[in-house]
C-alpha cells in the first residue's frame, strides 16, 4: 500500500456540480456557504475546488455585487426617511431620494467593473504566490473556493449594517466598523484554509501566501501614494 503524504487532503464527498445543471448547483450554494463559514476544512475546500466551474464563479460574483449594493440602496432610502421625519421637509426628502438613486446607479456600474477586476487581481497574486511554494491547485478552483466564503461574509456584513441603520441602534457608528473588522479577520483565516486545501500546502506555507499577499498590497498602496504625491508636487511646481 502506498504511503500517504503528510500534506495530502483526506477525501471529502461533495455534490458533483460538473454533472449537474447549473441551476441545481446554484440552489445548493447556500449549503456550501454554511460549510465554508461554520465547518471550514482544507479537505472541503480541496474537494470543492475540484468541482469548480466558471458558471458558478460568475453567478457568485453577481451575488457579491448585487446583494450588498441592494442593501446599501435600502440604507440610503432609510436615511432619507429619517431626515424627512426629523426635518418635516418633503423637498429635502425628494432631493435625498434622487441623490440616492443617482449614486446607486453610479455605484452599481462601477462595482460591475471594479469588483471582478480586484477579485481576479487578488486571485492572480495569491495563485502565483502559492505556485512559488509548489502549490498544485488550479486557478478556477481558487476562484470558486475563495467566493465560497467571500460572498456570505459580504452578505452578512451588508445585512448587519442594514439592521444597524434601520433600527437606529445606539452605537452603530462603532458597531459597523467593528463588524467589518471581525469579518475581515475571519475572512483571512478562511483564506488560509482555502489556500491550504486547494493547493495542498502545509498550513505554514498557506499562511505565508496570505501574509505575503497583504504585504504586497500594502507596498503597492504606499507606492501609489508616493507616486501620486510626487505628481501633485511636480504639478504645483510647474504651476508656480
Amino acid at each position: 500500500m502506498a504511503e500517504q503524504s503528510p500534506y495530502s487532503i483526506p477525501s471529502y464527498q461533495a455534490p458533483d456540480y460538473k454533472h449537474r445543471p447549473l441551476g441545481q448547483a446554484i440552489i445548493e450554494l447556500p449549503l456550501l456557504y454554511l460549510k465554508a463559514l461554520f465547518a471550514p476544512t482544507a479537505r472541503m475546500f480541496a474537494r470543492e475546488g475540484e468541482l469548480a466551474r466558471w458558471g458558478l464563479v460568475w453567478v457568485q460574483l453577481f451575488l457579491l455585487i448585487v446583494i450588498p449594493w441592494a442593501l446599501g440602496f435600502v440604507r440610503g432610502l432609510n436615511h432619507a426617511s429619517v431626515v424627512r421625519a426629523s426635518t418635516n421637509s418633503q423637498a429635502l426628502y425628494n432631493l435625498l431620494v434622487a441623490f440616492t438613486l443617482g449614486t446607486s446607479l453610479v455605484s452599481i456600474v462601477a462595482q460591475t467593473f471594479l469588483v471582478p477586476i480586484f477579485f481576479f487581481l487578488t486571485i492572480s497574486i495569491q495563485f502565483l504566490l502559492a505556485k512559488a511554494f509548489h502549490g498544485v491547485g488550479h486557478y478556477l478552483a481558487q476562484c470558486h473556493t475563495t467566493l465560497l466564503y467571500q460572498v456570505p461574509l459580504a452578505i452578512i456584513g451588508a445585512i448587519l449594517n442594514t439592521v444597524y441603520a434601520l433600527t437606529n441602534l445606539a452605537g452603530r457608528s462603532t458597531l459597523s466598523p467593528a463588524t467589518s473588522f471581525v469579518l475581515f479577520l475571519y475572512g483571512i483565516l478562511l483564506n488560509i484554509v482555502a489556500i491550504k486545501g486547494v493547493h495542498h500546502l502545509a498550513g505554514s506555507k498557506a499562511t505565508l501566501v496570505v501574509i505575503l499577499y497583504y504585504v504586497i498590497c500594502v507596498l503597492l498602496v504606499i507606492a501609489i501614494i508616493i507616486a501620486f504625491t510626487a505628481f501633485i508636487i511636480s504639478a504645483l511646481r510647474r504651476a508656480l
